[in-house]
């Protein structure tokens, strides 16, 4: 546990430090993003999970487990089945909410270009989202799996996934602009279920990377969970959260 303490006080105190100072010298200078000095603040909150879990990995795990942590995160020969659900999963999961809540799917504007550049659109969530996962479902989960339930480590990193990103929304983030932070809260928690238990199906935490990614790319051409009040959202959500956390519950706890 005292490695995932350190992960995550160091991940939030580099994110909320650097991403609090952004959001004061957007403020205060009310110069834009874009500027060098506000670009690496903002990539360097945006980073560091991937960061911290690299300085855990390197500075807590001796030689066998850090050769295993990368094996795992480097691990693509998986049956065809989990390929099919980390790619395909999140936008059905877009298209069930659109359907809910709409109950309509032929307002969804999709162009033949949406399709050609969803590779572009995938590569950009390995890079800017995907990578988080070493820490979250990499050195977290590894951490806390023997010690709890696999419902309750997933539901509590979940939870952390998700405040994780509360300074995005007061920065005003393009890539994380919503209507309601909570939904969005429910919505990592129900990704934290799907995308936990591929890693413990496969042992693999490049599938947490390519699926975290797909979640991305899916939501770029329009196809996500919808981050509102609704009474349709809610009930989606809670449906999705108890789907994934009765597919997690006969694992117990993980060895």
């Amino acid at each position: 546990m005292r490695r995932a303490k350190y992960y995550l006080l160091a991940t939030f105190l580099l994110t909320y430090v650097a991403h609090l100072l952004l959001l004061l010298l957007l403020r205060v200078t009310l110069l834009d993003l874009y500027t060098p000095l506000n670009l690496f603040l903002y990539l360097l909150g945006g980073f560091s999970p991937t960061i911290i879990a690299l300085i855990v990995v390197l500075k807590f795990y001796d030689e066998r487990e850090r050769k295993t942590f990368f094996k795992k995160t480097l691990r693509l020969k998986v049956p065809l089945f989990w390929w099919g659900y980390v790619l395909l999963l999140p936008p059905a999961i877009g298209l069930f909410f659109q359907l809910i809540v709409t109950h309509d799917l032929s307002n969804l504007e999709l162009a033949p270009r949406d399709f050609m550049m969803l590779p572009l659109f995938f590569l950009n969530g390995i890079v800017f989202g995907g990578l988080e996962e070493l820490g979250w479902r990499g050195v977290l989960l590894d951490n806390t799996k023997r010690r709890f339930s696999a419902v309750l480590v997933t539901f509590s990193i979940g939870v952390f996934w998700g405040l994780w990103h509360l300074p995005l929304y007061l920065i005003g983030d393009p890539v994380n602009l919503a209507d309601a932070f909570f939904p969005f809260l429910m919505a990592a928690v129900m990704y934290s279920g799907f995308i936990t238990y591929v890693v413990f199906q496969t042992r693999s935490i490049a599938m947490a990377v390519f699926m975290h990614a797909a979640i991305n790319a899916s939501a770029a051409i329009g196809i996500h969970v919808p981050f509102e009040h609704n009474d349709f959202v809610y009930l989606g959500m809670l449906f999705m959260i108890m789907v994934a956390f009765y597919l997690l519950y006969p694992i117990r706890k993980a060895v």
